[in-house]
């Protein structure tokens, strides 16, 4: 549950969409609920998508927070 709460506030810090896909399921980022509902494990490939103003800004810091030990046991 932490690791997809730490996406969920780190997502939240931006304007912009974000979603997290796995396979074909999507949840919104800023969801924690939603993130653990991908029951994404170690090794899992993700797909980050984010859309909007800030959007530049929020992917490289998004994709740093998903790719971080800590956010392996979402």
């Amino acid at each position: 549950m932490r690791p997809a709460m730490q996406i969920a506030r780190i997502a939240a810090r931006f304007r912009s969409s974000v979603t997290i896909r796995k396979q074909e399921r999507s949840a919104n980022g800023k969801s924690m609920v939603q993130i653990m509902t991908l029951a994404a494990a170690l090794g899992t490939e993700l797909v980050l998508e984010v859309d909007g103003e800030d959007a530049e800004s929020a992917l490289p810091v998004l994709a740093a927070a998903l790719s971080a030990p800590s956010a392996d046991a979402m």
